[in-house]
């Protein structure tokens, strides 16, 4: 794979959830979570009053901002970040920053007691060039069998164990298309609704963006119960590994050191 036919990697999303022992009716804490996410979570809090009976995983209440989301279930909350306009520190920054008030407010519940920790990071590498064929380089990179001829597309996901942590690493290639849609409103009287339905192929949308993309997620085992300090431990390894994974072992996974 072409290193220089890329550009350098940009962090797109973030996913990090905190997985707890089961906690039913955990909507009764959703105005303090509230009150104590308020610089984070500008709207307020959404709850979804679910039936008692549903999944406990289905999110009991949501808080909402732009570019994030907080759900909470009553088996783990999850803070979902995407960056756009800002480049990786910032957007790192961002997210340790939410991430770090999450956890202290997720602690300060009595009733939670964390068990694990999970992640998720969304890097894309643009390409430079159009023309360069990703999955061609892909399956260069990690495939050792011979290309079939009626070859078309491939991605590439590996699973392996790191200390206490499984982490899941895919390669695979992106493509972004546009189209500009122009729509007169004739004959539509004030104060009445009109559906308008769109449709048209991806042949017909411009492309924007090309390039490959990298997703690695990432679960940790459960804490030890006797360990008093393992919640913090844990948190802390699991919230710097994306910007760790950047500065050291992405390039060498990815492009092979070529």
């Amino acid at each position: 794979m072409d290193r220089a036919a890329f550009k350098d990697p940009s962090f797109q999303e973030s996913i990090f959830a905190f997985n707890f022992e089961p906690v039913p009716k955990i909507e009764r804490y959703a105005y303090d979570f509230e009150n104590r996410l308020r610089s984070i979570f500008e709207k307020d809090v959404i709850v979804t009053k679910v039936p008692d009976d549903a999944p406990p995983n289905i999110p009991r209440f949501v808080l909402t901002s732009k570019n994030r989301v907080f759900e909470v279930s009553e088996l783990n909350a999850v803070l979902k970040m995407t960056f756009k306009g800002i480049d990786n520190a910032q957007a790192f920054n961002l997210y340790l920053e939410k991430a770090k008030k999450i956890f202290d407010c997720v602690k300060a519940v009595g009733s939670i007691k964390i068990e694990s920790f999970g992640s998720s990071a969304l890097f894309h590498y643009v390409l430079k060039d159009f023309n360069y064929s990703v999955s061609d380089a892909v399956f260069e990179r990690f495939f050792k069998i011979e290309k079939p001829s009626n070859f078309r597309s491939v991605s590439f996901i590996l699973n392996e164990k790191i200390d206490d942590i499984q982490v899941k690493n895919m390669v695979d290639s992106y493509e972004m298309r546009q189209k500009h849609v122009k729509i007169e409103a004739k004959g539509i009287v004030p104060g009445e609704e009109k559906k308008v339905y769109i449709k048209f192929a991806p042949a017909e949308m411009e492309v924007t963006e090309r390039g490959l993309l990298n997703r690695v997620e990432i679960v940790t085992d459960d804490i030890k119960k006797d360990d008093p300090k393992g919640a913090d431990t844990l948190f802390d390894k699991v919230l710097n590994w994306p910007m760790d994974y950047l500065a050291g072992s992405a390039e060498k996974f990815i492009f092979g050191g070529k």
